[in-house]
């Protein structure tokens, strides 16, 4: 978003620097800077400026969290927003990494089960993880062709399979539907110190040209590639 600016106006923002204490997830105090117990949007931009996150972003995440449309965020609803499942946060964390930049506000919300199973076995299998983090990453940017969508998925695949050993609580090398369904709290808190942490100075995804670029093939004799993870390593 700085450097769409930048780039229209030919001026020059500072970097922004934090000047408050990050935290992984973000206490509800921290943000109701008048202790009354309860957000509003001038305290949400007064966190954003603190925290360097575009005013932009952080009302959406503000919107997010009203959910009875009286302009303040409740303790309640401040720890109901979010991912709400052990799956959805660890395709969020990784989504996140491929789609850095992006000024929209978008918390993973994954399907029920039954549609994700595409071959109705009752295991997600490592190809159907798979194609939700693909969805996850169209649904992100709209505008990628799936050649480069597969590409940027390879990309990221032993990452993504080595945190489903989290939610694979079984360890049985697959997920099953309570373990898709396995509840994550994380909040508003969580939501907030993502933004923080990511650099919104990186340009829209949306808006680049991605070009897909095929794997060259390994040299003669190479070792073959270590496995993604211990999660779902039988097939």
């Amino acid at each position: 978003m700085e450097k769409h600016f930048e780039d229209t106006t030919g001026k020059s923002i500072p970097d922004c620097k934090p000047s408050l204490e990050l935290d992984p997830n973000l206490d509800f105090k921290v943000v109701d800077f008048n202790s009354d117990g309860k957000l509003t949007r001038d305290e949400m931009n007064q966190w954003g400026e603190k925290a360097c996150v575009p005013d932009e972003l952080a009302q959406q995440i503000f919107d997010a969290g009203d959910a009875d449309f009286n302009n303040e965020v409740s303790p309640d609803e401040y720890n109901a927003i979010g991912e709400d499942t052990d799956m959805e946060n660890v395709i969020d964390k990784v989504a996140d990494k491929t789609t850095e930049g992006e000024d929209q506000y978008e918390p993973v919300q994954l399907p029920a089960f039954r549609h994700v199973d595409s071959n109705a076995d009752g295991q997600l299998d490592k190809d159907e993880i798979m194609n939700i983090f693909k969805q996850e990453i169209k649904r992100r940017i709209p505008t990628m062709s799936d050649a480069a969508i597969s590409s940027l998925a390879a990309e990221h695949q032993q990452e993504l399979l080595k945190d489903m050993d989290t939610v694979d609580k079984n360890a049985d090398g697959g997920l099953n539907e309570e373990e898709y369904q396995s509840m994550h709290q994380g909040g508003m808190g969580e939501e907030l110190s993502e933004a923080a942490a990511a650099d919104n100075n990186l340009p829209d995804p949306d808006d680049l040209k991605r070009e897909y670029v095929a794997a060259a093939p390994s040299p003669a004799g190479a070792a073959p590639p270590a496995p993604a993870a211990a999660f779902l390593a039988r097939e």
